[in-house]
């Protein structure tokens, strides 16, 4: 049997995590007062400070932007995170986040060690 020769790029390491999680577009323009985009449900599989997978049967396309909507153990408040999809597959999608507050930073942070 040959060695593998994946090389990991990422720069954080993962946590497997599995929790409910929910997912809307986003739009760069403003949404009415009161409005609220169509929410879609997954599974995330691992995350970490860059990304996180979502099990879904509704991945977005590749470069979508969107809302992850995560409530993490011991946090307790729902967490709202700004991502990129950055590959896909059929069972769900690859994600990056953006920039993130010292909240969702410190709750992430938590939950990989």
């Amino acid at each position: 049997m040959l060695p593998s020769l994946a090389v990991e790029l990422r720069r954080h390491s993962r946590k497997a995590l599995s929790v409910s999680v929910t997912f809307a577009a986003r739009s760069a323009d403003e949404p009415l007062p009161g409005a609220h985009p169509p929410r879609w449900e997954g599974v995330s599989r691992d995350i970490s400070l860059g990304g996180i997978f979502i099990e879904t049967e509704s991945p977005f396309a590749f470069g979508s932007t969107i809302t992850v909507y995560i409530t993490l153990p011991a946090y307790g408040a729902e967490l709202a995170l700004a991502a990129v999809v950055r590959w896909t597959a059929p069972d769900g999608m690859g994600l990056q986040f953006g920039s993130m507050g010292a909240h969702a930073t410190h709750a992430i942070t938590e939950v990989t060690r």
